[in-house]
Protein backbone atom coordinates (compact mmCIF):
# COMPACT_ATOMS: atom_id res chain seq x y z
CA UNK A 1 0.00 0.00 0.00
CA UNK A 2 2.92 2.12 0.52
CA UNK A 3 4.62 1.47 -2.94
CA UNK A 4 7.61 -0.44 -0.79
CA UNK A 5 8.82 -3.90 -1.95
CA UNK A 6 10.57 -5.56 1.09
CA UNK A 7 12.11 -8.68 1.16
CA UNK A 8 13.35 -8.17 5.57
CA UNK A 9 11.87 -6.83 8.04
CA UNK A 10 12.95 -5.98 11.78
CA UNK A 11 10.61 -3.91 14.49
CA UNK A 12 13.79 -1.56 16.07
CA UNK A 13 11.24 0.10 18.98
CA UNK A 14 7.16 -0.18 19.96
CA UNK A 15 6.81 2.29 22.01
CA UNK A 16 4.52 5.06 21.15
CA UNK A 17 4.96 5.26 17.92
CA UNK A 18 6.68 1.94 16.15
CA UNK A 19 9.28 1.24 14.02
CA UNK A 20 10.66 -1.06 11.59
CA UNK A 21 13.72 -1.52 9.41
CA UNK A 22 13.09 -2.53 6.17
CA UNK A 23 15.39 -3.86 3.49
CA UNK A 24 14.36 -4.03 -0.02
CA UNK A 25 14.34 -5.59 -3.48
CA UNK A 26 17.36 -3.49 -4.50
CA UNK A 27 19.27 -3.54 -1.51
CA UNK A 28 17.78 -0.09 -0.26
CA UNK A 29 16.97 0.00 3.71
CA UNK A 30 14.11 2.16 4.64
CA UNK A 31 12.08 3.21 7.94
CA UNK A 32 8.32 1.85 8.54
CA UNK A 33 6.45 3.65 11.20
CA UNK A 34 3.26 2.91 12.51
CA UNK A 35 2.39 6.53 14.45
CA UNK A 36 1.06 6.01 18.36
CA UNK A 37 -2.20 5.34 18.82
CA UNK A 38 -4.76 8.50 19.19
CA UNK A 39 -2.72 10.47 16.22
CA UNK A 40 -5.17 12.72 14.40
CA UNK A 41 -4.47 12.71 10.33
CA UNK A 42 -4.06 16.94 11.05
CA UNK A 43 -1.40 15.95 13.86
CA UNK A 44 0.29 13.95 11.94
CA UNK A 45 0.38 16.65 8.69
CA UNK A 46 1.66 19.11 11.35
CA UNK A 47 4.71 17.28 12.27
CA UNK A 48 5.12 16.58 8.08
CA UNK A 49 5.17 20.33 7.58
CA UNK A 50 7.89 20.88 10.52
CA UNK A 51 10.22 18.19 9.06
CA UNK A 52 9.43 19.39 5.29
CA UNK A 53 10.81 22.68 6.63
CA UNK A 54 13.72 21.56 8.24
CA UNK A 55 14.60 19.38 5.50
CA UNK A 56 14.47 22.38 2.99
CA UNK A 57 17.20 24.01 5.23
CA UNK A 58 19.39 21.40 5.16
CA UNK A 59 18.80 19.47 8.67
CA UNK A 60 19.18 15.97 8.36
CA UNK A 61 15.26 14.95 9.71
CA UNK A 62 13.85 11.98 7.73
CA UNK A 63 10.52 12.87 6.10
CA UNK A 64 8.22 10.63 4.69
CA UNK A 65 8.96 8.72 1.33
CA UNK A 66 5.35 8.10 0.60
CA UNK A 67 2.54 7.92 3.17
CA UNK A 68 1.12 9.01 5.47
CA UNK A 69 -1.77 6.92 5.33
CA UNK A 70 -3.96 5.32 7.49
CA UNK A 71 -4.63 1.80 8.16
CA UNK A 72 -6.86 0.20 10.70
CA UNK A 73 -7.06 3.17 12.85
CA UNK A 74 -3.59 4.06 12.97
CA UNK A 75 -1.44 5.92 10.82
CA UNK A 76 1.75 4.74 8.78
CA UNK A 77 4.19 6.05 6.37
CA UNK A 78 7.63 5.13 5.18
CA UNK A 79 11.23 7.04 5.26
CA UNK A 80 14.08 7.14 4.52
CA UNK A 81 16.75 5.75 6.85
CA UNK A 82 19.42 8.33 8.21
CA UNK A 83 23.32 7.46 8.95
CA UNK A 84 25.11 7.23 11.91
CA UNK A 85 23.58 5.48 15.08
CA UNK A 86 22.53 6.30 18.54
CA UNK A 87 25.61 6.90 21.08
CA UNK A 88 25.70 7.02 24.84
CA UNK A 89 26.55 9.87 26.32
CA UNK A 90 27.96 10.57 29.65
CA UNK A 91 27.37 13.59 31.90
CA UNK A 92 30.38 15.21 30.89
CA UNK A 93 30.53 14.93 27.28
CA UNK A 94 31.67 18.23 26.30
CA UNK A 95 29.11 18.05 23.10
CA UNK A 96 26.31 18.82 25.67
CA UNK A 97 26.79 22.73 25.01
CA UNK A 98 27.19 21.69 21.19
CA UNK A 99 23.84 20.33 21.39
CA UNK A 100 22.19 23.36 23.10
CA UNK A 101 23.74 25.45 20.52
CA UNK A 102 22.52 22.85 17.79
CA UNK A 103 19.17 23.61 19.85
CA UNK A 104 19.17 26.97 19.43
CA UNK A 105 20.05 27.15 15.57
CA UNK A 106 17.25 24.57 15.09
CA UNK A 107 14.62 26.90 16.87
CA UNK A 108 16.05 29.96 14.51
CA UNK A 109 14.87 27.64 11.47
CA UNK A 110 11.42 27.40 12.53
CA UNK A 111 10.73 30.53 13.37
CA UNK A 112 9.93 31.10 9.96
CA UNK A 113 6.85 29.08 9.88
CA UNK A 114 6.06 28.81 14.11
CA UNK A 115 3.34 31.63 14.20
CA UNK A 116 1.69 30.52 11.04
CA UNK A 117 1.32 26.84 11.64
CA UNK A 118 -0.25 27.17 14.75
CA UNK A 119 -0.63 24.66 18.03
CA UNK A 120 -0.08 20.62 17.27
CA UNK A 121 -3.90 19.36 17.12
CA UNK A 122 -3.57 17.45 20.70
CA UNK A 123 -0.96 18.94 22.06
CA UNK A 124 -0.15 21.84 24.19
CA UNK A 125 2.08 24.25 26.47
CA UNK A 126 4.12 23.29 29.14
CA UNK A 127 2.95 25.84 31.05
CA UNK A 128 -0.46 25.37 30.11
CA UNK A 129 -0.18 21.93 31.72
CA UNK A 130 0.14 23.67 35.15
CA UNK A 131 -3.17 25.50 34.79
CA UNK A 132 -5.48 23.35 37.20
CA UNK A 133 -8.48 23.23 35.54
CA UNK A 134 -12.24 21.85 36.20
CA UNK A 135 -11.00 18.83 34.29
CA UNK A 136 -8.03 18.14 36.52
CA UNK A 137 -10.03 18.66 39.85
CA UNK A 138 -12.18 15.88 38.81
CA UNK A 139 -8.89 13.62 37.70
CA UNK A 140 -7.48 14.09 41.25
CA UNK A 141 -11.17 13.29 42.55
CA UNK A 142 -10.61 10.15 40.82
CA UNK A 143 -7.09 9.49 41.60
CA UNK A 144 -7.96 10.38 45.22
CA UNK A 145 -10.61 7.10 45.25
CA UNK A 146 -7.75 5.06 43.71
CA UNK A 147 -4.81 6.04 46.17
CA UNK A 148 -4.99 9.28 48.73
CA UNK A 149 -1.01 9.59 49.27
CA UNK A 150 -0.32 9.53 45.46
CA UNK A 151 -3.26 12.12 45.23
CA UNK A 152 -2.01 14.36 47.66
CA UNK A 153 1.43 14.11 45.99
CA UNK A 154 -0.06 14.93 42.43
CA UNK A 155 -1.83 17.96 43.73
CA UNK A 156 0.93 19.31 45.79
CA UNK A 157 2.82 19.08 42.61
CA UNK A 158 0.49 20.76 40.53
CA UNK A 159 0.03 23.53 42.48
CA UNK A 160 3.34 24.34 43.15
CA UNK A 161 4.03 24.42 39.72
CA UNK A 162 0.54 26.45 38.56
CA UNK A 163 1.87 29.18 41.21
CA UNK A 164 5.09 29.27 40.06
CA UNK A 165 4.46 29.66 36.23
CA UNK A 166 2.05 32.41 36.96
CA UNK A 167 4.62 34.25 38.76
CA UNK A 168 7.01 34.24 36.47
CA UNK A 169 4.35 35.02 33.69
CA UNK A 170 5.70 32.11 31.70
CA UNK A 171 2.96 32.52 28.65
CA UNK A 172 4.73 35.73 27.89
CA UNK A 173 7.82 33.97 27.40
CA UNK A 174 9.50 33.52 23.09
CA UNK A 175 7.70 31.04 21.48
CA UNK A 176 8.88 28.80 18.72
CA UNK A 177 8.10 25.34 17.57
CA UNK A 178 10.04 23.01 20.11
CA UNK A 179 11.36 19.67 19.94
CA UNK A 180 10.47 18.02 23.20
CA UNK A 181 12.81 15.87 23.44
CA UNK A 182 16.52 17.23 22.19
CA UNK A 183 18.45 14.77 23.97
CA UNK A 184 21.39 12.66 23.11
CA UNK A 185 19.25 9.64 21.98
CA UNK A 186 17.07 11.05 19.54
CA UNK A 187 20.65 12.54 17.98
CA UNK A 188 23.12 10.76 15.73
CA UNK A 189 26.26 12.10 15.27
CA UNK A 190 29.67 11.75 14.66
CA UNK A 191 32.14 14.00 17.26
CA UNK A 192 30.20 17.32 16.50
CA UNK A 193 28.91 16.60 12.81
CA UNK A 194 24.99 15.65 13.32
CA UNK A 195 23.88 12.98 11.25
CA UNK A 196 20.45 12.79 11.90
CA UNK A 197 17.78 14.41 14.11
CA UNK A 198 15.17 11.70 15.23
CA UNK A 199 11.52 12.08 17.46
CA UNK A 200 9.78 14.55 16.67
CA UNK A 201 6.77 13.11 18.19
CA UNK A 202 6.69 15.86 21.32
CA UNK A 203 6.95 18.62 18.94
CA UNK A 204 4.58 21.30 19.24
CA UNK A 205 4.29 25.05 19.42
CA UNK A 206 5.61 26.33 22.89
CA UNK A 207 8.06 28.19 25.22
CA UNK A 208 11.05 27.80 23.49
CA UNK A 209 12.33 27.50 27.40
CA UNK A 210 10.75 24.92 27.87
CA UNK A 211 12.28 22.47 24.89
CA UNK A 212 15.91 24.10 27.18
CA UNK A 213 14.89 23.00 30.59
CA UNK A 214 14.08 19.69 29.01
CA UNK A 215 17.60 19.67 26.68
CA UNK A 216 19.46 19.69 30.15
CA UNK A 217 16.79 16.94 31.52
CA UNK A 218 16.30 18.42 34.65
CA UNK A 219 19.71 20.28 35.07
CA UNK A 220 21.94 17.65 34.27
CA UNK A 221 23.19 18.68 31.75
CA UNK A 222 23.67 22.42 32.47
CA UNK A 223 26.21 23.05 29.84
CA UNK A 224 22.86 22.81 26.97
CA UNK A 225 21.44 25.49 28.83
CA UNK A 226 25.10 27.72 28.23
CA UNK A 227 25.15 26.94 24.84
CA UNK A 228 22.01 27.46 24.30
CA UNK A 229 22.48 31.23 25.26
CA UNK A 230 25.80 31.57 23.17
CA UNK A 231 23.39 31.53 20.33
CA UNK A 232 20.10 32.65 21.37
CA UNK A 233 20.17 34.32 25.05
CA UNK A 234 17.78 33.36 27.37
CA UNK A 235 15.88 36.39 30.40
CA UNK A 236 16.62 36.06 33.68
CA UNK A 237 13.15 35.12 33.50
CA UNK A 238 13.22 32.43 31.25
CA UNK A 239 16.38 30.94 32.91
CA UNK A 240 14.24 31.20 36.57
CA UNK A 241 11.80 29.15 35.30
CA UNK A 242 13.85 26.35 33.90
CA UNK A 243 12.95 23.91 37.23
CA UNK A 244 9.25 25.15 36.81
CA UNK A 245 9.12 24.19 32.97
CA UNK A 246 10.80 20.77 33.34
CA UNK A 247 8.55 19.69 35.70
CA UNK A 248 5.43 21.17 34.03
CA UNK A 249 6.15 18.92 31.27
CA UNK A 250 6.06 15.84 33.46
CA UNK A 251 3.18 17.44 35.15
CA UNK A 252 1.72 16.74 30.89
CA UNK A 253 2.28 13.38 31.07
CA UNK A 254 1.13 12.43 34.64
CA UNK A 255 -2.09 14.07 33.69
CA UNK A 256 -2.48 11.80 31.05
CA UNK A 257 -1.77 8.90 33.34
CA UNK A 258 -4.21 10.14 36.16
CA UNK A 259 -6.82 9.90 32.98
CA UNK A 260 -5.72 6.55 32.48
CA UNK A 261 -6.24 5.43 35.39
CA UNK A 262 -9.57 4.02 35.56
CA UNK A 263 -9.81 1.08 38.00
CA UNK A 264 -6.03 1.10 39.39
CA UNK A 265 -3.71 3.33 39.03
CA UNK A 266 -1.29 3.58 36.27
CA UNK A 267 2.05 1.78 37.20
CA UNK A 268 4.43 4.80 35.58
CA UNK A 269 2.73 7.22 37.23
CA UNK A 270 5.46 6.91 40.52
CA UNK A 271 8.30 7.52 37.97
CA UNK A 272 6.75 10.72 36.87
CA UNK A 273 6.08 11.24 40.44
CA UNK A 274 9.58 10.79 41.38
CA UNK A 275 10.35 13.10 38.32
CA UNK A 276 8.60 16.15 39.85
CA UNK A 277 9.57 15.30 43.11
CA UNK A 278 13.60 15.69 42.01
CA UNK A 279 15.69 18.61 42.93
CA UNK A 280 17.17 20.15 39.49
CA UNK A 281 20.28 19.23 38.50
CA UNK A 282 20.07 15.73 40.75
Amino acid sequence: MLGRHPVAIRLVQDKGSAHWVVREGDGAYTILRRYRDGETAASVEWETTVLRHLEDRGWPVATPLTGPIEVGGRWWAAFRRLPGRRQEWDRNDPRHRWRGELLARLHRDLADIASGIGQRDGHHRADEAAEITPEHVALLARLRRLDRPRAVAMERHARQIAEGVSFLHAHRFPMTIVHGDFLPWNLHARGSTILGIFDFEASRHDTRASDVAWATWGGRYPDACEGYGAIAPLSEEEEAALPLLWRASWLTWAWTLVARSRDRVEPELDAVLEKLARPWGD
